[in-house]
């Protein structure tokens, strides 16, 4: 059995970094919750919505979850983009 070679560049996940944190805020935004609000309910610091807003750095795994729990939608709505090259 053969698999199809999957080619993953560092710039297609940095764009993946990029697009999660976008959408975070996006969604956060939108419930009218402060950085803190959002911590407070993916039990994190508002130092770390900061830095994944902000595109420091992308959530783990488990953060991801949290943060898709707090808001209301799943990690796929974090993660998928409408346009995937």
């Amino acid at each position: 059995m053969r698999f199809p070679q999957v080619r993953v560049t560092l710039s297609d996940m940095a764009k993946d970094v990029l697009h999660i944190g976008e959408e975070v805020e996006r969604l956060r935004g939108e419930r009218g919750w402060t950085r803190a609000e959002l911590a407070r309910r993916a039990r994190t610091s508002p130092q770390t919505i900061w830095n994944i807003e902000g595109r420091h750095f992308g959530p783990s795994l488990l953060m991801a979850v949290r943060i898709a729990d707090a808001l209301g939608v799943s990690v796929e709505d974090l993660i998928e983009r409408e346009a995937i090259a």
